[in-house]
């Protein structure tokens, strides 16, 4: 560094190997720099971890299904046993279930083999996805996935139940979504972008 100066480029790199003037050199380099590259910035995307971007939430069924939400009421709605915690699509019985987002599956049981609270959700899937967040699949009729399987939107995870199949109020899908932290999340907001595209029929 010269001091007093600011140099910049090969200048500096001149000056030193040839006994000119750092003045000089600059006066007869003005104008004959080659410009810099502009750089274009791309539209960021939600990142997750490792550079991978966040995929957004689509529909948990086939697209352009017309569908009543809510079958039982919207997320946070009261209940006799609390808020209710996710949101029910009304769908017929056997309706293929997709994962809403790319993910790994942390919990795939049949209704007959769980034996904790979670019997009230019937044949249940829950998806891990890559920024921490998960998401619920209850009341299946059939579970056709494996816990560690890794899923995508093709993959179908069960096919939706009925009434008999947990404590479900007719058949439907009940959704869900947790944070990282495990809190609750409003699923309509999450699917707010999807719902719109697939147009359901609300109540």
């Amino acid at each position: 560094m010269i001091r007093g100066m600011l140099s910049t480029g090969l200048t500096l790199c001149l000056a030193a190997v040839f006994p000119t003037r750092v003045q000089t050199l600059q006066a007869h380099s003005r104008g004959r720099s080659v410009p810099r590259p502009a750089v274009i910035a791309a539209p960021a995307a939600p990142v997750a971890e490792a550079g991978e971007p966040v995929s957004p939430f689509r529909l948990p069924f086939a697209a352009g299904k017309r569908v009543r939400i809510p079958a039982t009421g919207h997320f946070g709605a009261e209940r006799s046993y609390g808020p209710h915690s996710g949101l029910d699509f009304s769908l017929p019985m056997g309706t293929p279930i997709h994962p809403t987002r790319p993910g790994r599956v942390i919990l795939a049981r049949p209704f007959e083999l769980l034996r904790d609270w979670r019997q009230g959700y019937g044949g249940l899937v829950i998806v891990r996805h890559i920024d921490g967040t998960r998401t619920w699949y209850a009341h299946l009729d059939r579970v056709d996935v494996r816990a560690g399987q890794v899923v995508g939107r093709g993959t179908v995870l069960g096919l939706s139940g009925g009434e008999d199949n947990g404590s479900s109020a007719g058949p439907h899908l009940h959704f869900m979504v947790f944070d990282r932290r495990g809190e609750p999340r409003d699923p309509e907001q999450a699917l707010s972008a999807a719902l719109r595209k697939g147009r359901p029929a609300r109540l």
